[in-house]
């Protein structure tokens, strides 16, 4: 555990974990596919159809640096409630993916 995370006695980040808490779910592209069990590009899919409540990926507005969208570092969080619809549009997104439609 860091000095600083120790000295605020805050518990250090985990990783490979969803977090739920107060109605809100948040964790790594990585580990809601994991969840999920589809691909992180499917996840990343259905988050730009979602009302997201933090996108680690999406410039705060202070200033011009780059912010993660790699799936390993990209973070996101949902209401509980928007959950299934993210789960569901992911499965979606990834049954399209592995079974292009035939006429295009």
């Amino acid at each position: 555990m860091s000095r600083s995370a120790r000295s605020k006695h805050v518990d250090p980040f985990e990783t490979g974990s969803l977090e739920a808490w107060g109605g809100i779910v948040s964790g790594r592209i990585v580990d809601f596919a994991e969840e999920v069990g589809v691909s992180p590009s499917s996840i990343e899919a259905a988050a730009e159809q979602m009302p997201l409540l933090v996108d680690t990926s999406t410039p705060k507005g202070r200033n011009d640096e780059d912010r993660p969208d790699t799936p390993e570092l990209r973070c996101i969080a949902v209401e509980q409630q928007h959950l299934g619809e993210l789960t569901e549009t992911a499965r979606r997104v990834e049954g399209q993916s592995s079974h292009p439609d035939p006429a295009t």
